[in-house]
């Protein structure tokens, strides 16, 4: 039996095929947004427009409950010319060198999802 991906997705088969292929979560651009705390998506738009071939954004999170940077997020760019080539390149990496300041991946969002 094969499966066909577009079948009860209502054509939304890369996306299914994205979600399934990290172990960092994917988000819609709302949900990035939201989870980000950002207010606005305009300087997200702009630098995927500048790098165009950016794949997605990464949000990195300082998840340490006793630091005083508890709950700073960055988010980042990934693509072939960036830091991360992709979202599984940042699976197990971090931001910052002290413990206490380091920021994980924590959710991901594709290209499509800001710049439709």
């Amino acid at each position: 039996m094969t499966t066909d991906w577009n079948a009860g997705y209502g054509g939304q088969a890369e996306r299914v095929k994205e979600k399934l292929s990290s172990k960092i979560p994917m988000l819609s651009k709302k949900e990035f947004l939201e989870r980000g705390h950002f207010d606005f998506a305009v300087a997200f738009e702009e630098a995927l427009q500048r790098k165009t071939d950016a794949t997605g954004l990464v949000l990195f999170e300082n998840l340490q409950m006793d630091s005083s940077s508890y709950g700073r997020m960055t988010a980042m760019l990934i693509g072939p010319t960036n830091t991360y080539k992709s979202v599984e390149d940042c699976e197990g990496k971090f931001l910052g060198e002290l413990p206490s300041h380091r920021q994980y991946p924590v959710a991901w969002v594709p290209r499509k999802e800001f710049l439709p």
